[in-house]
């Protein structure tokens, strides 16, 4: 039940961090905005494309132009944009968390600070 609690309180500190509140804005401008939210929806496809060609073990030149397409929407459109850097920036403060608690497990699989 104390682990709970912990979970619960660190849920609360999160939602007060300014890097999720950034996320939560830029989630709303999205969702506001019909050509920047059609933008993200191309930018998911490129980017599982991307994944599978990656995945694949395919030569990068084939990646090459849907990097260049990701890179492309990203640039055209401020709002798509502001939400992939704020959902990075976000992602980082979990891996963080994450990390952190790996760290005080020991389950981190750190073998250079061994």
């Amino acid at each position: 039940v104390r682990i709970i609690d912990l979970s619960q309180q660190l849920g609360q500190e999160i939602a007060l961090d300014a890097r999720y509140l950034n996320l939560r804005s830029s989630i709303e401008a999205l969702e506001a905005d019909d050509e920047a939210r059609a933008a993200h929806e191309e930018f998911v496809e490129l980017a599982a494309a991307l994944e599978r060609i990656e995945e694949a073990g395919e030569e990068t030149a084939q990646g090459g132009p849907l990097e260049q397409r990701l890179d492309d929407l990203a640039e055209r459109h401020p709002v798509l944009n502001g939400f992939l850097e704020a959902q990075s920036e976000f992602s980082g403060l979990m891996q963080e968390v994450f990390s952190t608690i790996d760290g005080v497990l020991g389950l981190g699989g750190d073998e250079e600070d061994e």
